[in-house]
């Protein structure tokens, strides 16, 4: 499986017999990190716990007992090749807090100025707005 992970620069990577790719989209921030897994997804509770059909889940974290304020964030998986372009938060909140596509459009029609700079150039790990 092909999946988005961070580096020097942005890399294609290939996990063998790899299982799923992720996405966490931080509200309090506005900031996304994109990685993915090589566990089989009926081993990690958030994906099986997941309501059919969706992508993606709103988790509310309780940082206060770490001296840090509680946060929203989005926890996403898919399990298809690069299912988990990095697009910026507006990007998501425009989808509907998914990461599938939104048309039968190729998704480059749906970029911003700086995801299509992102897009070809590869520089960036995380978005912040």
């Amino acid at each position: 499986m092909k999946l988005m992970v961070p580096g020097k620069d942005w890399d294609e990577a290939v996990i063998s017999d790899g299982r799923f790719c992720s996405a966490v989209y931080q509200a309090l921030d506005r900031t996304a990190v994109f990685g993915g897994g090589d566990r089989h997804p009926s081993h990690i509770p958030k994906i099986v716990n997941m309501t059919k059909g969706n992508d993606c889940v709103l988790e509310h974290v309780d940082n206060s007992k770490f001296g840090y304020p509680s946060s929203d964030m989005w926890n996403c998986y898919c399990f298809s090749d690069m299912c988990n372009y990095p697009f910026t938060f507006k990007e998501f909140e425009r989808r509907g807090h998914t990461l599938k596509p939104t048309s039968a459009f190729p998704l480059f029609y749906h970029l911003t100025y700086l995801e299509f700079y992102i897009f070809f150039n590869q520089k960036v790990f995380i978005f912040k707005e």
